[in-house]
C-alpha cells in the first residue's frame, strides 16, 4: 500500500480498472465453481447439509453474500451467458438476484440487455414490472 502513495496518478487510475476487471472476472469463476459444487452436491460429503451453510460456514461470506452468490449460481446452470455478463461487468449480483425470479428462457437475452449498466433500485422497478402486483383494496 506504501506503494501506491508514491504512484502517479494516472498510474493509480489504470490500477484501480484493472484490479475492477480482475474482481468481476473472479466472481464469474467463484459462480462458476458453486454451481458446479451445487449440482455435484459436493458440500455435502464435507459435512454440510446445505450450499447456504457451506458458503457462511466454510467460505466465510456473510449470508445475504451467500444468498445473492448461491442464486445466481444457480441461474448460471440454466442459463450461462450470465456467467459472461458477469465477468464482463455487465450486469452485478445485485440486479441479477433481483431479476432471478423472473429470468426465463424465452426472457433471459432481453433481460440481461435491459439490466445491463442498471443500478439495483432500477432493476427492482424492472422486475416489479414483470410481475405486477394487484391493487389492494382500503
Amino acid at each position: 500500500m506504501a506503494l501506491l502513495k508514491e504512484a502517479p496518478d494516472l498510474e493509480i487510475l489504470a490500477g484501480l480498472k484493472l484490479a475492477v476487471m480482475r474482481e468481476r472476472e473472479a466472481l464469474g469463476e467463484v459462480l462458476g465453481f458453486l454451481a458446479e459444487l451445487d449440482l455435484r452436491r459436493l458440500h455435502e460429503p464435507e459435512g454440510f447439509s446445505s450450499l447456504f451453510e457451506y458458503c457462511t460456514q466454510e467460505l466465510g461470506y456473510a449470508e445475504g453474500a451467500a444468498y445473492k452468490r448461491i442464486t445466481v449460481a444457480r441461474l448460471t446452470q440454466s442459463y450461462p451467458e450470465i456467467l459472461a455478463a458477469i465477468s464482463r461487468g455487465r450486469v452485478s449480483l445485485g440486479t441479477l438476484s433481483a431479476l432471478a425470479p423472473h429470468i426465463n428462457k424465452e426472457n433471459c437475452a432481453s433481460l440481461l440487455c435491459r439490466a445491463t449498466g442498471k443500478s439495483v433500485r432500477e432493476v427492482e422497478r424492472l422486475a416489479a414490472e414483470l410481475a405486477p402486483k394487484p391493487d389492494t383494496k382500503d
